[in-house]
Parts: structure tokens; sequence; C-alpha cells
């Protein structure tokens, strides 16, 4: 079990050591519409309804509600964020269209994405105190609407439904097992209902819980949760239940977007320009598609939630990969990796477009987990150029600066308000969970023993909990002091082991001189390290190149002019391409992974033994830790999830330890430059890793020696 994870660790390296040579060519995306008030078809199946006759006055019924607004809003800047570059900041007819179903609410919701998404640029801004310009949303023609409301408008897909559910084996013998609760739900909602309209009463319950009335007391054993939920989640399944169903469901859209790719790779005139399909629509198509993909698990998409559906081009071929966001706020992942066998057609290229699941669902945690413990590690923010790489950098045009105010290896006022808003994020996510109040023995923050690190270790804990009423001492101060725990001892072989342990130093310099693989990267690299050291002043290493493109880095963002010699290679290009693999080497074997990043791995693992043991005194919920880039890019070589990158600041890998119906259950996400994702650690069937899967996985990268003796190379007796 150990060797394929760290098989699949080096696999994943090497096949992502070119990723910056993905080029993105095109997003089509599909998205809920927002928040909506109740509506009036579902009248005729709930006709005992306490709000039968309530007017849902602004929004009226079905109407778009200003939570839901404010969601689909969201979504936009959402997508801004992760592809504005790529899109630009104008908003282009020619390169980017909005296509939505012939209903309000869904308009209006694919109008305020595109608000999101295009805010007036310069020359587009027609108002100066209106942060918003006009942008087309095009409603699908009469010929295609069945892609929208195919179970409401297709007789053929109905009637072939009614017979699978009165001939499949499976299906009715499960409709058999839920005659008692339909019995129960048709006796409170006045009608006789079945499967369908108890998914559509889901879904009126939910709008009703939506504008905060109070629901009936039958619903409260079988709703939000429970068996009603089950049921309208289950439906989607049977939408598209087998290949015929859902070549008339899912796969319209498939053959939709196939269309697209074809205009594109074609230069057909109808689309060939366009790189960006905006399609708003309803949950039950976002579930078709999924269903189609072969990766839908029962559930009822959220509101504003999208899938996401990205075509690249990787060394002259086309790939494709499939992001569900569920919601902004969290992360829950249906299913993850390479999906080998699914191919799209495209008549341009010679070669199948390869599609990739990466399905990302940002959610909160599922209804069934009990989250017991969380752990989070997560890098310094902003900061400035670092005082000892004048050492291998003496040609720095700025050696002489003084970086005034934040000094040399400090951070800076980006990187404070960075750690403050990482602070703020875990507040919003984790709030329920960690409660208001700051309880020392319930929430521990460690660091590493470098001032930017500490630093920033405070700003998250200030984010995370500001005072409450009780906790304030100052009536216009809104922090409190919070303790952040440092020990220079444990700094060096926790955080800093790269360059603090003279065993993994000595282990890494005989690895990189006796390696096959990694001495003919380094003989394939010699001309740009030559180029590197002409330049530095210095010849300069592998590892000293990439300290001196993170160096470069912190100038740049001090908005300083770099050097001519470094266009072509920084940021983009050779330079980043190494400093990214040097995680890959700093963890290439178990030897490595046990004296550096084995010893965060280890320490999540007592954490957890604690809290199960109740050791630890008074059971601490949360424990934090301020760490450095090599940790975050370490942790995800090890995990064997990393793709090729140079980690954000602020970036966090977040370790939650759940309770599901009595086994304990491991979830890893990862927060890098805003965005959040969870990771499918190989060897684990989901997102959520059985605890006793996960302990297997790594229990060859925890060495339970004596880090300061192992460090120091002297043998200790086990």
């Amino acid at each position: 079990m150990t060797a394929l994870v760290l098989l699949g660790f080096v696999e994943l390296a090497s096949f992502f050591a070119d990723s910056s040579a993905r080029e993105l060519k095109m997003i089509q995306v599909m998205f809920r519409h927002g928040d909506r008030a109740p509506t009036t078809a579902v009248k005729e199946i709930y006709p005992l309804d306490p709000y039968a006759n309530e007017t849902w006055y602004p929004e009226g019924w079905g109407g778009l509600t200003n939570v839901g607004k404010r969601r689909a809003y969201e979504l936009g800047l959402f997508l801004r964020s992760r592809y504005g570059d790529w899109l630009g900041n104008e908003y282009l007819n020619q390169t980017s269209q909005f296509r939505s179903s012939n209903v309000d609410r869904v308009i209006m919701s694919a109008q305020l994405l595109a608000a999101g998404l295009y805010p007036p640029h310069k020359i587009q801004r027609w108002d100066p105190m209106l942060n918003w310009q006009p942008i087309p949303v095009h409603l699908i023609s009469d010929s295609k609407n069945i892609l929208y409301s195919l179970k409401f408008t297709c007789p053929k897909y109905q009637a072939m439904r009614n017979e699978l559910e009165n001939t499949d084996e499976h299906l009715v013998r499960r409709a058999e097992n839920l005659t008692d609760f339909f019995q129960f739900l048709s006796r409170h909602v006045g009608t006789k209902v079945g499967q369908q309209e108890a998914s559509e009463i889901y879904e009126q319950l939910y709008a009703e819980m939506g504008e905060h009335v109070k629901l009936p007391e039958w619903t409260e054993e079988i709703f939000p949760n429970g068996k009603l939920r089950d049921v309208a989640g289950y439906d989607y399944v049977i939408q598209s239940y087998n290949k015929s169903m859902i070549q008339l469901n899912g796969g319209q859209w498939i053959r939709e977007w196939s269309e697209n790719v074809d205009n594109y790779l074609n230069g057909s005139s109808l689309s060939g320009n366009q790189i960006g399909f905006f399609y708003g629509g309803h949950e039950y198509n976002l579930a078709s598609i999924l269903a189609a993909l072969g990766v839908f698990k029962p559930h009822v998409p959220y509101y504003s939630s999208a899938v996401i559906f990205e075509l690249s081009k990787i060394d002259d071929e086309y790939f494709v990969k499939v992001i569900y966001l569920f919601r902004l706020n969290g992360c829950k992942r249906l299913d993850s990796g390479h999906t080998p066998g699914f191919k799209f057609k495209s008549e341009m290229s010679s070669s199948s477009l390869l599609i990739v699941i990466w399905l990302t669902l940002a959610c909160t945690q599922s209804y069934a987990e009990e989250l017991k413990l969380l752990q989070v590690i997560f890098r310094h923010g902003d900061r400035t150029p670092v005082y000892a790489m004048r050492n291998i950098y003496p040609l720095d045009p700025y050696i002489n600066e003084t970086w005034y105010p934040n000094g040399w290896d400090s951070l800076t006022k980006s990187g404070k308000i960075r750690a403050h808003q990482l602070g703020l994020f875990l507040r919003e996510r984790y709030g329920s969970f960690l409660g208001d109040v700051y309880l020392k023995d319930k929430f521990v923050f460690h660091s590493s023993n470098t001032h930017r690190v500490i630093l920033t270790t405070q700003l998250v804990a200030a984010g995370l909990f500001p005072p409450t009423e009780v906790e304030r001492w100052h009536p216009t101060l809104d922090w409190q002091p919070i303790p952040v725990y440092s020990d220079p001892v444990t700094s060096s072989f926790l955080y800093m082991y790269s360059k603090q342990c003279p065993s993994f130093i000595t282990l890494r310099r005989e690895l990189e001189e006796t390696d096959e693989k990694l001495v003919r990267r380094a003989q394939g690299l010699k001309e740009t390290l030559d180029f590197v050291s002409r330049h530095v002043g210095v010849q300069v290493t592998q590892e000293e190149v990439a300290l001196i493109y993170q160096n470069l880095y912190a100038e740049f963002q001090e908005n300083k002019v770099l050097p001519q010699w470094t266009n072509g290679i920084f940021p983009d290009g050779k330079m980043k391409d190494i400093a990214s693999y040097e995680y890959v080497i700093q963890n290439y074997n178990k030897s490595l992974i046990r004296l550096g990043t084995g010893r965060m791995i280890g320490e999540w693992m007592k954490n957890i033994d604690n809290f199960l043991n109740g050791t630890e005194s008074g059971n601490p919920k949360a424990i934090f830790y301020g760490a450095h880039e090599l940790n975050i890019g370490g942790i995800l070589v090890v995990l064997g999830v990393f793709e090729s990158h140079i980690p954000f600041y602020t970036s966090a890998i977040i370790l939650e330890l759940s309770k599901v119906n009595n086994e304990y259950f491991v979830k890893f996400l990862y927060r890098n430059n805003g965005v959040l994702r969870e990771l499918l650690i190989p060897g684990c069937s989901s997102a959520n890793c059985s605890l006793q899967t996960f302990r297997e996985l790594v229990a060859d990268f925890i060495s339970i020696d004596d880090p300061v003796a192992q460090c120091k190379g002297i043998k200790v007796l086990s």
C-alpha cells in the first residue's frame, strides 16, 4: 500500500512537471439559479401548504430572492477570480456568451453572474457611480428548449420513466419500501404523492425555509435532513437511470458542449471565436450532466452550483477538465482523478479529447458528518526579500534596499491583510463548530520560529477570534491577544528541515549525485543554471535557483523593476519549473520524507490519537500551524496530490477529522490563492477517507525516532 502511494506521488509529480505548458482554450459553465421563493406549480400537489396564500412580496412566487441575487453575483466574482486573467478585463460579445432557460429567476441569475464576472473596465464604464454594465443574456431557442425542461416537455422521456418505475425490479422494490413514507407524506400534504412529487415538495419546503417561515411540525423528522432529502436526491438518479434516459437528458448537454468545442477547433463562424459559454439553468440540468459523466451521487444541487468544463491544450493535444462547484462556502468532493476510456470525439483532432474529472464541490459538510477535530497548516503572508539571499545573489540590484518600513524578511502590508483574511475565511467556514469565544484549552496556535510566520499566525488568530462582548477589553479595539507557540528546536525539524537538519541536507546531496533520474534532469538544466549563475554573480544549484525565484517574486510584489535577464524565465518559465520541482526532490523517497514532511504528518496523527484517547489536556478542537511554502508543497507531494506550482502566500491545507456512524474519517482540503478544493488521496475510495486506511497509507512516512538526534545523524535505539 505504501509503495503504491510513493509511486503515485512520484508519477503525479512527473506528470505535472510540464503543467506550465497547459494552455486554457475554452470554458463552458452550467449553473443553477440563485435562491428562490416557492413556486405556484407545487400548489396542486401540496394543497395543505400553510403558505398557499402567501404573496412572497416583493419577489413573488418563484422569484429570485435577495439572498439568491447575492449568491449568483458571488458566483460571477468566483469565476472572475479563477479565470479573470485568462478572460481579460473587458467584456467582448464575440468571446463570451450568456444563455438562459426562459424562466425569470434563471435569466436574472445569468445577469447577476455576468455582472460579477464582467464589471465595467475603464473604457466600458458608462456611469461613474455605477459599477455595472449591461450584458445580453440570450434565451435558448424553442428548438433547444428541451435542453432545459426535458422532464416537463418531452412525452417520450416521461413515458420512458413511467415504464421504468413500473418494471425495473430495483425501483419497484424501492418504491414498496417507501410505501409507508409516501402515505405519511400524502396525509400531510393533502394529496397522493410518489417519488417525483416528494422531490418537488422537498424543493418547496426548502424555498419556504429560505424565506424564514415556520414549517409544519410533521416536517421535523424528515426535513431538511432525513428521508425526504434522500428521496429528493435519488430522483435525479432515476432521471438518468439508464443509457437511453441519459442520451435524452444529460447527453444532450454533452452534445451541445461538444459542438461548441468542434466549432472552436474548426474555426466555425458560428462560435469559432467564443471561448466562454455560460448557461443559466436548473438543479436537474446539473444533475443530468453529472450523471452523463458517470459521477453523480444522490444529492440536490445547491443554489448557484455550477459544472465547469475546461478545454485545454497540452503539447498539441486537447484535454478536458470538469469541475463541480456545489457551494461557494466550504467543500465536498464527489470524485477525482483521471477517467480513462471516457472520451469526446472531435472531427478536427486526430486524437480524442480525454476527460479528466476533477470534481470540487465547495459546500458545507455532508449532513451525516460530525466534525471532531480541525488541523490547519498555512503559509505566511506576502513578505519582503530575505537578507541572507545576498550570499547567492550578490548582483541583486536591490541588495542595499532597506524595505522600509517592514525591513528584510518581513511581512508586508498586503501579507498582513491576506493573513487576516485567511482567519476570516476559517471563521466563516468553521465558526459554528469552533464557537465564538476563544478558549485556550480548545484552540492552539503554533508557528515556525520566523518573524513573518509568527506575525501571520497572530493575524490568522485575530481574524478567527475577534473579541466577543465578554472578551472585549478595549471599547474601540476589535482585537484580543492570543498566544502563538514557537520553539526554535521544534521549528528546525518540523518546519525548516531542508536548511537546518544536517542528516536531511546530506541525504539530499547524495541523492542528487547518485539517482539516475535526478542526475539526468540536472544535466538537462545545466544551460539554465549557468545562465542564472552568470547574472546572479555566483554558481548556483537547483535549490538556490528556487530561493532566487522566491526573492525575485518578493521584489516583484514590492513593485520593483526586475533585471532584464529575468524576462522569459520569470515569473513563468524555467525558474518557476525548477522552483516548483523542489518540493518533489525534498520528498523524493521515504528516508527524506521521514526526516522532513513526515514529521508534520506524524504531528497530525499524534493530535488525532490524543483526541481519540482523551490524553490531551482539554482535548483541543482546533490546532493551527503557521509555516512556509515548502511545508505546504511537501505535504501535497507526500499525499500524492501535488500539481506543479508554488503554494501562494497564506495557502493552507486543512485536515478535518469527522465521525460518521461511529467510524472516524479524515478529509483534506487545499486553499490556494483564495480557491478551495478537496483532495482525493490515492488509496482512499473518496475524499472522506477512513482514518484506519489513511493511517496505513502514511505509516511508513512517520519516524518514531528522536527528531533532534536523527537530524544530527545519531543512531537511536527504538
